[in-house]
């Protein structure tokens, strides 16, 4: 236990003015600003490293048709050591920001092989995708990675995530709800992205004798807010995607749960979410710091004791700018970052140029032609 003394915490979901506290962590001393449960990256795609251009798309299904990537997407996903990479880079970078949960789609192997990679990363919510395309997993695949592949780890918990109601058939949107509901899992998935889509969802989940409203997170969601927060467990908003492919996203932070990333090798970690959520909230910023921190945990269920950080920096730097950096990161209580580094040497610096490196080998070995 440690007992700390600051300007301003955010305790829980409450703000708390020069004030002490003991926590169950591995520090005494002072916080100018201190934060626990710490940030929650309720949504991230490791291996996303080129969305296209910068246009206004009318939707979700529009943006992936009208794309022009530069890079294969699908031999990213493939080669292990690169998809291993992008992940542990992701996750590097995310908790030398402060996140302390994140939820992982995409490449299954390449993001369980990360955590088998590194030693310090945040809570991790393992969202293996499905989807009907080829180099995605079937439900069916699903269960065999399930049984042989996500094995029980510290700090590693497994969802499941159907990537969208427009790229997955009806056998395969049931297969998936059914194995989420007899495998107890929380199920996620992209939906309403441009379109309209939480009626159908409730409708198919209610004929599958689902309770989405215990079971189902949904991403994006900016097009019916209020309905798929009144429909679904939780609602994740990205507000950096959002705005870079449509220009619109939820701004009441009444209106969703938590925030996501999206895209962290690309447009950056929670903490740029989380800056942009708050300006385009008219700065709410208790309701803002909610959904950034417990928001996120509580709709996956994970526990956050022990998880904390320290910050030399005042609660208005922090919101505004991800170049804010904790002092100090806490996870059940043990300290994973030290005065900005893990064990005095490996800083944000190293993880940023670990970043820099695979991506540029990965447009060097798999570009567009």
């Amino acid at each position: 236990m440690g007992t700390i003394e600051f300007d301003v915490a955010l305790i829980n979901g409450k703000l708390i003015y020069d004030g002490k506290v003991t926590l169950p962590i591995e520090y005494d001393g002072f916080a100018k600003t201190l934060v626990t449960p710490g940030f929650a990256d309720a949504h991230a795609h490791p291996q996303v490293i080129d969305v296209g251009e910068k246009r206004r798309y009318k939707n979700s299904y529009d943006w992936i048709k009208r794309r022009k990537l530069r890079i294969d997407e699908k031999a990213i996903r493939e080669d292990p050591d690169i998809s291993s990479r992008l992940a542990a880079a992701t996750m590097l970078l995310s908790v030398f920001d402060g996140v302390t949960l994140i939820a992982l789609t995409g490449s299954v192997q390449g993001n369980v092989l990360a955590l088998r990679s590194i030693y310090v990363h945040p809570r991790v919510v393992l969202q293996p995708t499905i989807l009907d395309r080829k180099g995605w997993l079937s439900p069916q695949e699903f269960l065999y990675v399930m049984q042989s592949f996500l094995v029980e780890s510290r700090n590693v918990y497994v969802g499941l995530f159907l990537h969208s109601l427009g790229l997955a058939s009806l056998d395969t949107v049931r297969t998936t709800i059914r194995i989420a509901k007899e495998k107890d899992l929380i199920m996620a998935m992209h939906l309403s992205e441009g379109v309209y889509e939480s009626q159908t969802m409730r409708e198919l989940a209610a004929m599958n004798d689902f309770d989405a409203k215990s079971q189902l997170v949904v991403v994006h969601c900016f097009t019916e807010p209020s309905n798929c927060k009144m429909l679904f467990r939780g609602v994740v908003s990205c507000p950096t995607s959002n705005m870079y492919l449509y220009g619109r996203t939820i701004r009441s932070p009444s209106n969703y749960d938590a925030l996501g990333s999206d895209w962290p090798l690309v447009t950056g970690t929670l903490r740029t979410a989380l800056s942009q959520a708050h300006a385009v909230s008219g700065r709410r910023t208790l309701d803002v710091l909610i959904n950034a921190t417990v928001g996120g945990y509580r709709i996956y269920g994970v526990d956050w004791a022990g998880d904390a950080l320290i910050f030399d920096s005042d609660l208005a730097k922090v919101l505004e700018s991800p170049a804010e950096k904790p002092k100090y990161v806490f996870l059940e209580g043990r300290e994973v970052i030290r005065e900005g580094t893990i064990n005095g040497s490996f800083d944000y610096r190293y993880a940023e140029k670990m970043k820099e490196n695979v991506i540029k080998q990965a447009f060097e070995k798999y570009p567009v032609r």
